[in-house]
Order: structure tokens, then sequence, then C-alpha cells
């Protein structure tokens, strides 16, 4: 059987392609362990959901984060309904237009600013509502306000040695330090670190302003020598051209983690997902990259390539679980919300039989568990937040654009 028929006769795919758009087509949270909307999750449903349901759910999340907005320009990781008795001990601000809400930010993260630029960017492009852009939020236009997002990164998390954004040292894309038992929060203990999640994320927001302000008639220039200095610089630092693949950290001020640990052997699954959806690199090294990550998932007994890194940390000193419980969490579980961004980079650049191949295995999770969950274990057991819309809003998009270029021919890299 060819492979235009093995997706036309799929029967996972009209069945999670179903669920997923019912998901997103109701609320902006991000699953059921999670009241806040979060907008490095909402950014990754806000395509398909805008296919489903009210687009202004999309829209006026999209303001809640610019009502939120600091001075500095910083956006926050999410927002829930004010509570006098919230469950995490989260370090909540207010502001005087959201009376009945409460945001927060995990700080050792630097995704939240290109997260907001993406979806808007998404937004934008999907619905043609080129008026959000110019719509004013106190005394600001929507487009001015990226604007201030990303001189804000630009500002507070440049590396003027490297040339790059730096975040607190996390597993890949993750939100935990392992310097604290939680970890969300830097201090005088974090170890800044640049990585190439956040920096990828980074060219994809540049781009992006880059489209918006060429959609206003504005000029493109600062934010187009940006990517192209970024994307030099990620690639003379950030990626080990020995190894063929990106270096798990940078450090700027040393490394929390003992010398004898081998760092460096580590692939980080989840930013090179997203490099490759930035363009980074051609379809033969996209190729390569994939076939590193499914021998990494062979060896590490995954179930599929949403494993985040392999090999895995074990820092036994570390005072945060996620560091020394190999298999758990953000250290080697299997995360559909990124394994799904990588079969989008595989279709992106045209290679369908392996976006093909990636994605079965992880819609077969779902079969098992029953619903899109947040990660699985090695074993392929279900964890963290059921119902969780950023599997879904990747995974569906994937089976979709599968879909439309078996059925169509539509390719999804153009």
């Amino acid at each position: 059987m060819n492979l235009t028929d093995q997706i036309q006769n799929q029967p996972l795919f009209p069945k999670w392609l179903n669920r997923a758009m019912e998901l997103v087509s109701t609320g902006a949270n991000a699953g059921t362990a999670y009241p806040e909307v979060w907008i490095r999750d909402l950014n990754t449903f806000t395509e398909l959901g805008l296919q489903v349901g009210d687009p202004n759910r999309f829209r006026d999340a999209f303001l809640t984060f610019l009502l939120f907005q600091q001075p500095d320009g910083s956006i926050m990781d999410g927002y829930t309904p004010h509570s006098e008795n919230p469950a995490y001990a989260y370090e909540f601000v207010r502001a005087p237009s959201c009376p009945d809400l409460d945001a927060h930010k995990n700080d050792v993260e630097a995704d939240q600013e290109t997260s907001l630029i993406q979806a808007v960017r998404v937004y934008v492009e999907i619905t043609g509502d080129l008026r959000f852009l110019e719509q004013m939020v106190e005394g600001h236009t929507v487009r001015d306000r990226l604007a201030r997002a990303m001189e804000f990164l630009y500002r507070e998390r440049w590396s003027d040695s490297f040339g790059l954004f730096w975040n607190a040292t996390t597993i890949d894309w993750g939100d935990v330090q392992p310097e604290h038992a939680w970890g969300v929060r830097m201090d005088e203990n974090t170890h800044r670190a640049c990585c190439i999640y956040t920096n990828a994320m980074a060219v994809i927001a540049l781009q992006d302003l880059a489209w918006i302000d060429d959609c206003l008639n504005r000029d493109t220039t600062l934010w187009t020598e940006r990517e192209l200095s970024l994307k030099e610089q990620i690639d003379a630092h950030l990626w080990d051209s020995e190894r063929k693949k990106y270096r798990p950290h940078l450090y700027l001020t040393g490394s929390p983690f003992p010398e004898d640990m081998q760092e460096e052997r580590i692939h980080v699954h989840g930013g090179t997902g997203v490099a490759i959806q930035a363009g980074l690199h051609t379809p033969d090294t996209v190729r390569l990259l994939y076939q590193q990550i499914e021998q990494n998932r062979l060896e590490a007994g995954a179930q599929s390539v949403g494993l985040t890194i392999w090999p895995l940390y074990d820092v036994p000193e570390s005072p945060n679980r996620v560091f020394h419980e190999k298999g758990h969490y953000q250290n080697g579980g299997d995360w559909p919300w990124f394994g799904g961004r990588i079969v989008l980079g595989l279709l992106q650049h045209g290679l369908m039989q392996e976006a093909y191949q990636a994605l079965v295995p992880m819609l077969e999770l779902a079969e098992k568990a029953g619903d899109f969950n947040e990660w699985h274990d090695l074993e392929g057991k279900a964890h963290g937040a059921y119902e969780f819309r950023g599997s879904a809003g990747v995974l569906g998009l994937a089976i979709q654009k599968l879909q439309n270029w078996a059925c169509s021919g539509i390719d999804p890299s153009t």
C-alpha cells in the first residue's frame, strides 16, 4: 500500500482529528489540570482552534495577555480566575482592567513573548482581521505591544557574548530549573544558559513580526536583519557540527551539573523540532535529525518521537526531582505536544513518509489512553493533564495536513 492509501485508510486519523477539533472548540485553558490560560499552550492550538468555534475566544485571550503586559514589555505565562486561596504559590500580579483575574510568570523560561507573537500572527493570517493589529490596548496598538515584547527579550534576555537569547538552565523546552525543588523562578542560584528552543522560538517570532509589519505597510528591515543575525549565531554557537545536533546548553556563568555528566551527549528533541519549524535546516538535514530522534527513541524504549531528550539527566544531588527521576516529566517523558511539532516540521519540509511514521504512534498512545494526555512515560502510560489542548492542537493539525496532501495534493511545505 502506498503512502497516500495508508493515510486515507488510517482509521485513527478521522477519529482523533474529530476529537481534537471538539476539544479545541471549547475553552482556552491548557487542560483539565490547568485552570490557567497559558500562552505557550494557547499558541499551539490556535491554528486548529480557529477552524471551529468562536474566533473571539482567541482574540480575547490575546488582549488579556496584553492587558497584563508589564511596563518593561514582559508577557505573563498565564492567567487564571482570581482566588483568595490559589492552588499554586505563584507570585501573582493583578491588572486594574482585569479585576477578576490573576497572572503569573515562570521566568526561568523566555518563550512567553515569542509565543504570543506567533499566536497573534496565526490569528490574523487565518481570520484576515488586520484591524486587530491596530486596536488600542491602554494607549498602545496591539502591533506596538508585540514589538515591545520582543524588545523586552533583546533588553533583558540578550547575551552580547553569543548574540543569542538566554534563559535559566532547564531541560530543553522545560520550565523548571535544577537548583530548586519547584524551580520556576530565577534567583541568585540560577545558572543562565542559551538553548536552541528559546532561540528557535525567537527566529519564528521575528519572521512573524516582519509579516505583521508587511501587512501594515511598515518597514520590515529591523526584524529581517535580526532574524538573519540570530540564525547565524545559532549556527555558530548552538549547532554541534561534529555530532550534527544541538548543544543542550551554552552557559553564561557556569553549569549547575557535575563535569563528569557529559551533558554535551544529550539530544534535545523539542528544541530541535522547533528549529526545524523555524527553517534552520535543509530537508536533507531535517531527515538526518529525524533519524537521530528515532534512533534515540529506540534506545530509550520510548513509544514515540515525543521523547523529550536522550540520554536522560541523572543528577541525584539536585533538589528538583525532575533531574534525577529518569523518564519523569520533562526528563524523558514522551510529550505529543512536542512530538506533534516534530511531525509538523517534517511536513513543512516535504518529508511525508517520515511524518506519517512519526505521527501514528502518538495517536496509538491517545487511543490507548482514550484521550489527549499531557505526557506519557517510557512504557506508554499516560500522565499529567488529560483533555490536553496542546497535544490536540498539534496532532490534529498534523493529521489534517497529511489528509489534505493525500486527498488533494496540497503540499504542507507551501
